[in-house]
């Protein structure tokens, strides 16, 4: 059973939508806080009170960690290679949303043309269809950074492998159990699914035996 979370289960439905995931020793996947269309997570992170609460924290977050360098000599290297990349350091500085920075520096760090560009490649939403092996996708519905409207979208519906298990609250990755949390909802909750399914698995190799 493969388990994933946020950008973990991004990749698992990206690795799930090709055919060396076919493979019998992968039963299926439990995943939580999936950002299935990235363009309009990214949007709805940077706007209204979300703005606040979240964007510019992992703005500054983020632009810290790309810079941060713990000697002059890694510093100087990290920089000549950013700029051979095509990368304006000084532009990116200025980045006030994760659409900036995703723009600025995660394009073109991987070769693409922008940001659009890179949200169209890695949104999962373009690569459900594909998946073959059952998915059990826990989401809150107060997720403020994967919308859970997203779960009506067509390519999600129409894929009989794809299953939501939602929740009234649990934020982004979040889901603490309690008002005074010492456990968190997805240690329960993860490992229930992945029994489920495991189960679901060995009786449907029985039923063809």
């Amino acid at each position: 059973i493969l388990v994933g979370a946020c950008l973990g289960a991004m990749s698992t439905i990206d690795y799930l939508s090709t055919e060396e995931a076919n493979r019998p020793s992968i039963a299926g996947a439990v995943l939580h806080s999936c950002n299935w269309e990235l363009k309009a997570d990214a949007m709805k992170c940077s706007s209204g009170i979300n703005y606040q609460l979240f964007n510019k924290g992992l703005v500054i977050d983020t632009l810290h960690r790309i810079e941060k360098s713990y000697t002059e000599e890694e510093r100087e290297l990290k920089e000549e290679w950013y700029q051979e990349k095509g990368i304006d350091m000084e532009y990116l500085r200025k980045s006030k949303s994760i659409w900036d920075i995703e723009e600025r520096f995660v394009a073109p760090l991987i070769g693409l043309s922008g940001a659009d560009e890179y949200y169209q490649k890695v949104s999962p939403v373009n690569k459900c269809h594909k998946v073959k092996k059952p998915v059990v996708v826990i989401n809150s519905r107060d997720d403020f950074m994967a919308p859970f409207d997203h779960y009506k979208l067509p390519e999600f519906v129409k894929n009989p492998n794809l299953v939501l298990w939602s929740t009234a609250a649990g934020g982004h990755v979040c889901f603490v159990d309690g008002l005074f949390p010492v456990t968190n909802y997805l240690d329960k909750a993860v490992p229930e699914c992945a029994k489920l399914m495991c189960d679901f698995v060995e009786e449907g190799d029985d039923a063809d035996k």
